[in-house]
Formats: structure tokens, C-alpha cells, sequence
């Protein structure tokens, strides 16, 4: 009887975290960028961030500094314009480990696209990295990224997270002035 009791136990619980993994899966973001923006294929990151305030902008509250605001990371390689990058509950995050521990609420979102630059290091090896632009490694304020402007949605983990948005149709991707060298 102990063991049986064991294996209902075990399967419930099991089925408890499929339904709460299941719960998060449906929200999803998917960041394009048009060929105007920018002609050729981008290496690089693509972040989410969703902020409970406006201002200043949802990129520049998330970090590990300031703690609050759950932002999304994923890397990119040669992602194409209109090819989308998506970021869903399975990418990784700070503070919320992913998109499906996010708590019910309206939220303003914005994506950004840390555009890499190819170094070729003298022992032969190739690295893709952020190239500082003067900007002091700040990638949310690097001339050459590609930044959203920001939309205020509303998560309802009630509704399964099932949010229809697309961020490319909603959003226009800017490119930021470069900064001349010299």
C-alpha cells in the first residue's frame, strides 16, 4: 500500500509541475529586425527586459544593480533581418530564472539586440564580443544595437500567459547614431 501510495504521490506531483512548466510556455517574444535597420546578418544577444515602470526605459532598469526589473537574455548567430530570435520560458533570466516564474501584472517591455563585432586573436581563434563604442561597455546606450521603443502589456498567469504580441509587429527597431571616432 506504501509503495502504491508513493507512485500517486510521485505522479501527481509530477503532473503539478508539468501543468505549472505548461503554464509559462505560453508567453513568448520574438525580436526581428528589418533589412533597413540593418542590411546583413547580426551575432549577438537579443534581451527582454519587462519593467513595472515606464521611465526610465525597461532596458535601462534591468541589471544585476537594480534587481527589480526581470530581464531575458539569448544569443544570436548570424540571425537574418526579418528572422526572429525568440525568447520564451525556456531562455534564462535575472531575477525570474524564466518568463514562466514572472508574477501577474501590466508590464512595460522592450527588446534590445547587442549587436557583436568578429575579432580575429592572434593564436588563430575567432571570438565574437560587444565593441566598445566610446560608451563605456554599456550595451543598452552602444551605437550599432538595435533598440525597441516600449509597450505596455498585461500578464495574467490566471490566462496561461497567453499573450498575442509579437514584438517585430509591434515594435520598430531603432538604430542608434554611431559615434564618430577620432
Amino acid at each position: 500500500m506504501t509503495r502504491r501510495l508513493f507512485r500517486l504521490a510521485s505522479f501527481c506531483i509530477f503532473w503539478q509541475f508539468c501543468a505549472l512548466l505548461a503554464a509559462g510556455a505560453n508567453l513568448r517574444f520574438q525580436v526581428s529586425f528589418p533589412a533597413s535597420v540593418h542590411t546583413g546578418p547580426i551575432t549577438g544577444r537579443v534581451f527582454v527586459a519587462l519593467a513595472k515602470k515606464a521611465t526610465p526605459e525597461p532596458i535601462d532598469q534591468a541589471g544585476f544593480w537594480s534587481g527589480q526589473t526581470p530581464f531575458f537574455g539569448v544569443d544570436v548567430d548570424r540571425l537574418v533581418p526579418g528572422s526572429p530570435a525568440v525568447v520564451d520560458s525556456q531562455v534564462l533570466g535575472y531575477p525570474a530564472n524564466s518568463l514562466a516564474d514572472v508574477p501577474a501584472g501590466d508590464y512595460y517591455v522592450q527588446a534590445l539586440i547587442n549587436v557583436y563585432t568578429e575579432f580575429h586573436r592572434s593564436d588563430g581563434h575567432v571570438i565574437w564580443a560587444h565593441m566598445d563604442q566610446w560608451e563605456g561597455q554599456q550595451f543598452n546606450r552602444s551605437p550599432g544595437n538595435l533598440k525597441s521603443e516600449a509597450r505596455r502589456i498585461h500578464i495574467d498567469p490566471a490566462a496561461g500567459y497567453d499573450i498575442s504580441w509579437n514584438l517585430p509587429k509591434s515594435l520598430i527597431l531603432l538604430r542608434l547614431p554611431q559615434i564618430p571616432l577620432g
